[in-house]
Formats: C-alpha cells, sequence, structure tokens
C-alpha cells in the first residue's frame, strides 16, 4: 500500500527526493522555507525523526560553506551512514549549473563538501544522485551531451581510490526522448 506521510512531513510546499536512511531518519528537499512573496523559491535540505512511532518536526539541516542563495537538495546516504551526496547550485568549485557533491552528516550538520569533479560533473545540470545499496555505482539525472533526452539518468562507477569515474548513459529503456529525473535504486 501506498500511503501519503502527513505532517509534518508532507506540507503544502513543493515536498520531494525523499531518503529514509532507517526506520527512524528521513530526509528531503523542500520550498518550505518562509520567504517573502518577492523572494525567489530555494530547495533546501530538511530532516525529520521517528520517536515513539511518530516523525517529529522537521529540522531545515545545516550545510557549511554554501550560499543561503543555493538550490540544494536530493540528499542520499553511503552505507556508512556518514558519508552523503547531495546536488547544489552553488556549491564549492562549481563545474555547472547544478552539481554532485560529497560530504559528512554529522549531528545534523552537512560538512566537508567536495565536488565530484568534472568526471561526474558537466557544464550542464548534474543532480539528483542515488547510490546502490553497496555504494559503488552513483546513478544521477544530468542534461549533459551525449544523453536521449533533455535529461537522462546516467551511473558512475565508484573506484578503488574511493572516486567515481567511467560515467555512462544507462541507456534504453530507462531513458526516453523525454526528460528523467530522481533515480532511486532499491536495496533488494
Amino acid at each position: 500500500d501506498v500511503l501519503a506521510l502527513s505532517s509534518p512531513i508532507n506540507s503544502q510546499f513543493s515536498d520531494f527526493a525523499p531518503f529514509k536512511a532507517d526506520d527512524n531518519r528521513f530526509y528531503f528537499t523542500s520550498t518550505r522555507e518562509d520567504q517573502a512573496e518577492d523572494e525567489d523559491i530555494r530547495e533546501k535540505l530538511w530532516s525529520s525523526a521517528k520517536l515513539a512511532g511518530e516523525w517529529q518536526a522537521v529540522k531545515q539541516i545545516s550545510i557549511a560553506d554554501i550560499s543561503e542563495d543555493a538550490d540544494i537538495g536530493s540528499l542520499c546516504m553511503a552505507p556508512d551512514n556518514i558519508t552523503v551526496y547531495f546536488a547544489s547550485t552553488q556549491g564549492p568549485d562549481a563545474k555547472g549549473a547544478c552539481d554532485i557533491y560529497k560530504a559528512e552528516l554529522k549531528d545534523g550538520q552537512i560538512q566537508n563538501i567536495k565536488n565530484l569533479g568534472s568526471e561526474v560533473n558537466s557544464s550542464a545540470w548534474d543532480s539528483h544522485p542515488c547510490l546502490s545499496a553497496d555504494g559503488n555505482k552513483l546513478y544521477f539525472a544530468s542534461e549533459r551531451a551525449g544523453g536521449l533526452g533533455g535529461s537522462d539518468i546516467w551511473m558512475a562507477e565508484k573506484r578503488e581510490n574511493g572516486t567515481f569515474g567511467n560515467v555512462r548513459n544507462v541507456g534504453e529503456p530507462v531513458n526516453t526522448l523525454a526528460d528523467e529525473r530522481t533515480p532511486f535504486i532499491s536495496s533488494d
């Protein structure tokens, strides 16, 4: 059965790209930040913890070294439960319109942010990272050249040194002439 998560997770704002780290931690992207009507709406990362079977009030995740004006979202977590990957429109060593970053999530704060580099990030839009259960494959959406449509799903493989490379389009039937975004790879 598919059930909608009620408040405090779902809101009147755009809430998307969920990631359930375990039975008690939930992360997602939202535009719920209080903003004046004349301001640009920004995507930010949020989290909630489950206590006594109930999801608690959501909290915006603190992120060092990224401008408040940036869109930040689509978090996924490595098997170590510390290393995270996310996308941002304005981060350190930006390569394109939106890049994928690796960082550490400690005490509710994202820190030690590193751009995944020009093999993963292109001069175009690269976003929506998703790791395989073993953490050895990184799937993401990109508008880079060489795709089948406007935005396609791509995959990078983890090397022995921990970096990702050997980036390739996953092809048909996953990718079409339309836009594919927000890949999700189940652990089973």
